[in-house]
């Protein structure tokens, strides 16, 4: 379980878990809210990837 996510250091939405498996914003929000926190959390990689890909063009 991680203690803490901070988006800022994890601009992929992506944090490191244990055996090199992959915990993604939406399975954190998930797992501390439920489904409603899945779909903030997909909503949210969303948003940054928008965001991401203007700033590239």
């Amino acid at each position: 379980m991680l203690d803490a996510y901070i988006p800022e250091r994890c601009p992929t939405g992506r944090g490191g878990g244990l055996g090199g498996r992959v915990i993604t914003l939406p399975d954190i929000a998930e797992h501390v809210v439920g489904e409603a926190g899945r779909r903030y959390g997909q909503e949210r990689l969303a948003e940054r990837r928008r965001e991401q890909a203007r700033v590239s063009v």
